[in-house]
């Protein structure tokens, strides 16, 4: 039985946990993301909530059974504020099929499954004529929940949801366990634990970031034990989940010293690599890089820099020309961090290099879909620095374009998101006494 401070519960706290239960269950069981002012009400009542709850100072084993409760109930709901799903569980039954799905377009293929359950995935897919970007291990998992659910679409998508639930049971222990081997206060888990985006996103709407957060957080663990090998095979399989996280080595020299810093990246390269063996081919790489080249040059949402530069451009040529501009900001940010990383670093921390670095990166990007945001929720909690808390509840006012027909963005809500997100980073960098938003450490 948990032991709870003489704070928890009351009535002040009862509310704002009733509220969220049932702000999660209205927002993932009963609203499809084209109601938008459904959308918006229901996350501007889950962060007032979840801002309400953090700064009654929740200890941390308050924080993680709450986390759970809120995470299981968006558990058995079918992720309709989203549509990724069903690629997820499309590459997972062509692999079942003895497909590879890095070989074929599903528009290609899409006459082998006229009729069926392929036909109905195809039919709500978003990207039918993209090779999948997903990583192998990613791959593994969609073939599992397509197994267990045997062509069953809501059960396929409950085992997928579950392995990312569980993996966001593992990661939130780790923060916990991380923070403790820090020194710094484990009530701080509630700044991950609680927050609405990372429930919704992960748990709710199925986002692989959970699982990459787990594994990323599980070789931070290992690296702070001075366990090389652990630490970079983790990573390793952090990036064959989603391949951001393998921004944190040009840090590594700095804060493992260049031999130390060598083995592990080579770690880390090398695990994402032998789990595509499965799935080699000629054309696994073309085709794979010719679909990621494309999110650079094609892809553009919730953007802030790139939008900038995009309308100065517009200006003074009078066309958009994303497929140059794309590229030439990732090459500005990935400078940018290497700058970072070799001569402005200057504290040896894992989390805070990683937090930077996917920062500039988001900066400077084409496409920023809220859920991207969930790995910095989880590296914010060891950084000190609260942008990302409130970037975290900024980034959802981008839903508002689905519910526009021709798919337009608000550029009020734009200027709301990035006006407020840049004024806040500024006063938290001027004024670090003073938090606004939840608790110092």
């Amino acid at each position: 039985m948990l032991e709870l401070n003489k704070t928890e519960f009351n009535f002040r706290t009862g509310i704002p946990v009733l509220l969220s239960v049932l702000g999660y269950i209205l927002l993932t069981y009963f609203t499809q993301r084209e109601n938008s002012f459904t959308v918006l009400a229901l996350f501007s009542i889950l962060f007032i909530s979840y801002v309400f709850l953090v700064k009654q100072k929740i200890n941390w084993l308050s924080a993680i059974m709450l986390g759970l409760i809120f995470r299981i109930s968006t558990l058995f709901s079918f992720p309709e504020l989203s549509d990724d799903i069903y690629r997820f569980i499309w590459d997972g039954n062509l692999i079942l099929n003895g497909h590879n799905p890095y070989l074929y377009l599903p528009s290609e293929i899409s006459s082998q499954f006229e009729t069926g359950f392929m036909s109905v995935l195809f039919a709500n897919m978003n990207s039918p004529d993209y090779y999948t970007v997903y990583p192998p291990l990613c791959q593994f998992i969609f073939s599992a929940g397509s197994f267990l659910g045997h062509e069953d679409l809501y059960l396929s998508s409950l085992f997928i949801k579950t392995f990312i639930f569980l993996a966001e049971c593992g990661s939130i222990l780790l923060i916990v366990r991380l923070l403790e081997m820090k020194g710094l206060d484990k009530n701080l888990v509630s700044l991950y634990a609680l927050n609405p985006l990372v429930i919704v996103e992960l748990s709710g709407n199925a986002h692989f970031e959970g699982i990459m957060i787990f594994y990323l957080l599980m070789g931070f663990y290992f690296l702070e034990k001075k366990n090389l090998m652990l630490g970079g095979i983790a990573i390793g399989l952090a990036v064959s989940v989603k391949l951001l996280p393998i921004l944190i080595i040009p840090f590594l020299p700095k804060i493992l010293g260049w031999r130390n810093a060598i083995i592990t990246s080579i770690l880390i390269i090398c695990i994402p690599v032998l789990l595509f063996i499965p799935f080699a081919d000629s054309a696994l790489i073309p085709q794979f890089f010719s679909s990621l080249d494309l999110y650079f040059r094609k892809f553009e949402f919730n953007a802030s820099i790139y939008y900038l530069v995009k309308n100065i451009y517009l200006q003074i040529v009078g066309y958009n020309r994303i497929d140059i501009l794309g590229p030439v900001l990732a090459l500005a940010s990935s400078a940018m961090i290497l700058v970072y990383a070799f001569i402005l670093q200057k504290r040896k921390d894992l989390f805070i290099a990683l937090m930077i670095a996917l920062s500039i990166y988001f900066f400077f990007g084409t496409t920023i879909h809220p859920w991207y945001l969930t790995t910095l929720c989880a590296l914010a909690v060891f950084a000190n620095k609260k942008y990302v808390f409130i970037w975290s509840g900024l980034a959802v006012l981008s839903y508002w374009t689905y519910g526009n027909p021709e798919f337009k963005e608000s550029n009020v809500l734009l200027l709301i998101e990035y006006g407020v997100l840049v004024g806040y980073i500024f006063y938290e960098n001027f004024y670090p006494e003073k938090d606004l938003l939840i608790l110092n450490k």
